[in-house]
């Protein structure tokens, strides 16, 4: 699994593994309970 940060490098990442087959790229989407609770433990 490869996880990318910055949108603006999933290109350039898409570019680096172009002779591999992909299975699948998804987005990762957080809820809000989630952002919640990485605020507070912080």
């Amino acid at each position: 699994m490869i996880h990318v940060r910055e949108s603006e490098m999933v290109y350039r990442v898409l570019e680096i593994l172009e002779p591999i087959a992909l299975v699948r790229v998804e987005k990762e989407q957080a809820s809000l309970t989630e952002v919640f609770l990485q605020l507070v433990k912080k």
